[in-house]
């Protein structure tokens, strides 16, 4: 999950809560990527 931290910046991590489901924060903050490169 260390590539997760370096994906997401450092306030965002702070906002949320401990990581319960890393794929759905990784989803909430890269939607827009995700588009980009499909």
């Amino acid at each position: 999950v260390h590539t997760l931290e370096n994906v997401v910046p450092a306030p965002a991590t702070v906002e949320r809560p401990p990581r319960k489901d890393p794929q759905i924060e990784y989803f909430k903050i890269v939607p827009q990527s995700e588009e980009k490169y499909k």
